[in-house]
């Protein structure tokens, strides 16, 4: 790993690491899943997660003998219920304290970035609504497999034109140290989400802070 001091590149997850999300992502899930099971999908169906369980459970019907036509409208349904629903939750979302501040400080030394499995325009209303500012890489569900897919890391990477030494990933899930440590990215956890420090720890996190601000700490260390 690149001491701290050759770190020219912050990407963040946004939902529970920048923001308090307002959206109850286990009840969207298990909504989600219902759409499917109407259609056919057995309800014991090994939902790896939302985003990537959509193209297996398609995967399931086609196998099944549904046509493709209706196959595309059943995955245009189930994702512009995940849109309305984070939609509705962006309503009831909640800023973290010193998260803009801290970004805001680091934008002088470093290039920011977001990856989130958010919906674009969502992810966009989340950094005006909060006040978050300018960023040099802003990645959403658009943009590559969803996390712990790496895809979204190394397309980050090749904008912010850095390599994975000079590079921190923040995330409070799971999925964000996953997508790290799979694109050999240092990565960090935070306990502002949905991540405990255990679990973080235990997909590769090299360490656990409290929240986006307590980087700084990190950031700081001597080499």
């Amino acid at each position: 790993m690149a001491s701290p001091a050759r770190v020219r590149f912050l990407l963040f997850d946004l939902d529970g690491t920048l923001i308090r999300p307002g959206t109850d992502f286990a009840a969207m899930r298990e909504q989600v899943q219902e759409l499917f099971v109407a259609e056919g999908v057995p309800r014991d169906f090994n939902w790896r997660h939302i985003l990537g369980g959509i193209d297996d459970a398609l995967a399931w019907l086609a196998r099944d003998g549904h046509n493709a036509s209706d196959l595309a409208e059943l995955r245009a349904r189930a994702y512009a219920f995940i849109e309305a629903r984070e939609r509705e939750g962006l309503s009831h979302a909640q800023p973290i304290p010193g998260v803009r501040e801290a970004l805001e400080s680091w934008r002088s030394r470093y290039q920011l970035g977001i990856f989130t499995r958010t919906h674009p325009d969502v992810m966009r209303e989340s950094i005006a609504k909060f006040d978050l500012g300018a960023f040099d890489v802003l990645l959403s569900r658009a943009e590559g497999p969803p996390k712990p897919d790496p895809a979204q890391v190394h397309l980050a990477l090749a904008r912010a034109r850095v390599q994975a030494a000079e590079c921190v990933v923040v995330g409070d899930h799971v999925f964000d140290v996953q997508a790290a440590v799979a694109a050999q990215v240092p990565a960090y956890g935070v306990l502002t989400g949905s991540g405990t420090r255990e679990a973080l720890l235990g997909a590769g996190a090299r360490d656990v802070l409290p929240a986006v601000p307590d980087l700084e700490l990190v950031l700081g260390r001597s080499p």
